[in-house]
Formats: C-alpha cells, sequence, structure tokens
C-alpha cells in the first residue's frame, strides 16, 4: 500500500475526527506480509527439482547415467526455493488456511505490541492491511465487543477489502475508519469533550515489515 505524507496526515485526522465522536482508540498498520511461509520455500523448490528433471528427460541426452535425474533436482529445489523470496510467485504456494492463521495470529500479537489492550476502558482498535496475503483484520478490544453486535464490524471490513480489491488502498482505509466512526459512536459515544491528555495511543498510520 503506497501512501504519501500528505495521505498518511489525512489519515491521522480521519483518526482525530473518529475519536471525537466515538470512544475509542483506532490503531491502524500496514504490514509487507503477516510470516515468512517458509512452507512456500518448499513447495516452490520441489516443484521446480520435479520441472528440472522433466527437463532432463525431455532433452536430447537419452543415454544419460540415471543417476543425473537425481542430481539435476537438487539445483532445481536450490532455484525454487531462492525464487519464493519474490512475494509474487510465494503467494501462490500459500493456502488460503495458512493465511488466514498467519494474518490473524500476526494481528492479535502486533495488538499487544503496540499496547491496544492497555487503554482504560478497553476500547482498542487495531485496522490491520497485510500486503503479501492481500488481507484485511479488524480486532477489537473486549471493551467494545461487549457493546457492538460482530456482524457490524464483519460489514465494515468487507466493504475495506472490496475497495482495496479495486485498488483504492489509500481511500479504503480511511473509509474503514470513518465506518468504524459511526458504527462506534452510536454503541460507544464519547460522553464528554476529548482533551488531549484523554488520547491514551497516538494517533499515526504505522508501517511494519
Amino acid at each position: 500500500m503506497n501512501v504519501s505524507k500528505t495521505q498518511s496526515q489525512l489519515i491521522k485526522k480521519a483518526i482525530k475526527d473518529s475519536e471525537l465522536k466515538a470512544q475509542i482508540e483506532i490503531v491502524p498498520v500496514i504490514l509487507s506480509q503477516s510470516d515468512y511461509y517458509p512452507v512456500a520455500h518448499f513447495r516452490l523448490g520441489i516443484l521446480m527439482a520435479i520441472v528440472f528433471a522433466i527437463l532432463l528427460y525431455l532433452s536430447p541426452l537419452h543415454f544419460i547415467n540415471p543417476l543425473w535425474y537425481l542430481t539435476i533436482q537438487l539445483p532445481g529445489f536450490f532455484t525454487g526455493y531462492m525464487l519464493a523470496y519474490l512475494p509474487q510467485l510465494r503467494r501462490y504456494f500459500i493456502t488460503k488456511e495458512e493465511i488466514e492463521e498467519e494474518v490473524y495470529q500476526r494481528s492479535v500479537e502486533l495488538f499487544f505490541e503496540e499496547k491496544i489492550h492497555m487503554t482504560k476502558d478497553h476500547n482498542g482498535v487495531l485496522i490491520l492491511v497485510s500486503l503479501l496475503e492481500r488481507k484485511i483484520e479488524i480486532i477489537l478490544d473486549h471493551g467494545l465487543l461487549e457493546k457492538c453486535p460482530p456482524e457490524s464490524v464483519a460489514e465494515v471490513t468487507k466493504h475495506f477489502a472490496e475497495k482495496m480489491k479495486a485498488g483504492e488502498t489509500y481511500e479504503a482505509m480511511r473509509g474503514c475508519i470513518n465506518e468504524l466512526s459511526h458504527l462506534f459512536e452510536n454503541y460507544f459515544p464519547r460522553q464528554t469533550a476529548k482533551k488531549f491528555s484523554d488520547n491514551e495511543i497516538k494517533d499515526d498510520l504505522i508501517f511494519r515489515k
């Protein structure tokens, strides 16, 4: 997700505006990937080992020693293993279930790493975009979960994902923040005017590798 300095500032403003309406602390995070997926390297490595052996079989060297079919698989495996470092290729060797598990697990880890769970009213919200997996996750602290139906948050996540697929990455993030603001304004409205000292978490867009 490419976000300029100006866009980052506008996202920060969107967070501030949201927190003036609802008793929430929003933390947006953009990750390059949620996991290194070592299994993808092995899968592509095995595939390339087989491809190298097939290419040798189809080559004009009909009387070659059969041991070469085993030997040729070593550079094939190494080639595939290294190719998996390319994000465009690696993603094709990861299952949907693995993506779901790793992105959710990483979002929970970030929820604690960014100390979102330490807000006074347990009203923290993590908005995670994991670029490699093209996956979005929204995590709420239990203070918000007690007041807001899960299906409402699922609807916000769905809208966010649709805009991301359309390539509207910046507008998708802003739109998600605004939707959460309207949602929690109904379930968890701010009772008093927000002061500077009330801001428990910085309103910055966070980038992580």
